[in-house]
C-alpha cells in the first residue's frame, strides 16, 4: 500500500464527529484570529484622536527640548492647550520654550 493510500485508510478510521469539532475550532480560530488583526487595523490606523482637553487645561511635558517631548509640546500648544515644558537641560530649554512662544504666541517662564 503506497503512502497516500495510508493515509485515506487512516482518515476514515477517524469519527465524523471528531472531524466536525476539529473544523469548528479551526474556524472559531481564524474568526478571533482575523477580529484582532481588524482591531489592530482600527485602533492604530482609523480611529480618530482623542480629544485632550477633557483631561483638562494643562498638560506637562517632560524631556521637552528635543524629540518626542518637544513635539508634544508643539501639537499641545497648537491645540490650544497650556504647556508646562520640564528638561534637565536648562541652556537648551530656550530653543523650544522661544519657538513655542513665537508660534502660538504664548507666556513663557523659564
Amino acid at each position: 500500500m503506497d503512502l497516500v493510500g495510508r493515509i485515506d485508510a487512516h482518515l476514515e478510521a477517524i469519527p465524523h464527529a471528531v472531524i466536525l469539532v476539529s473544523v469548528f475550532v479551526t474556524a472559531l480560530i481564524c474568526v478571533r484570529i482575523a477580529l484582532s488583526a481588524a482591531w489592530f487595523v482600527f485602533t492604530y490606523f482609523i480611529r480618530p484622536g482623542k480629544k485632550l482637553r477633557g483631561y483638562g487645561e494643562y498638560a506637562i511635558v517632560t524631556g521637552a527640548t528635543d524629540g518626542i517631548g518637544k513635539a508634544y509640546a508643539f501639537e499641545l500648544a497648537s491645540a490650544g492647550t497650556l504647556v508646562l515644558l520640564f528638561s534637565p537641560c536648562v541652556h537648551v530649554f530656550w530653543v523650544p520654550a522661544s519657538l513655542l512662544y513665537d508660534d502660538n504666541h504664548l507666556h513663557v517662564l523659564i
